[in-house]
């Protein structure tokens, strides 16, 4: 995040009241970031749509699943829950596979996706 919004706000100051592109951008947000992020931009700017997530509930885990169409997306998801005593519970947990595991303890409950409205995702229901 903090090398996502250093490129944005070098990006914006550079070409405030002019004309520029999403090429301008990323090569703003990569130059903070000191990476290559093309699989990023294609994923969040360039693909349709978004992740569409359900959740499988197993005794010892929860299984976030990805159902949309085409490649699975990269992301972190904070997950919020109840333990067994009541008490609340928060991980991320990085998501790039179609189906992500991640093991709990037995008794959880109130699990809430994205609690603070961070990732853009459809939740899928049963």
């Amino acid at each position: 995040d903090e090398a996502f919004f250093g490129g944005i706000g070098a990006w914006y100051r550079e070409h405030l009241g002019g004309v520029t592109t999403t090429a301008t951008l990323r090569a703003a947000v990569e130059k903070s970031a000191g990476r290559d992020l093309e699989w990023f931009f294609q994923q969040w700017l360039e693909r349709p749509n978004c992740p569409v997530l359900s959740v499988e509930r197993e005794t010892d885990a929860l299984v976030i699943v990805q159902t949309q169409e085409g490649e699975p997306y990269r992301f972190h998801l904070e997950l919020q829950w109840k333990d067994a005593a009541g008490a609340l519970q928060t991980q991320v947990l990085e998501v790039n596979e179609a189906r992500t595991r991640m093991p709990v303890t037995a008794g959880w409950s109130a699990l809430e996706l994205d609690p603070h409205g961070r990732l853009l995702f459809e939740e899928k229901r049963p």
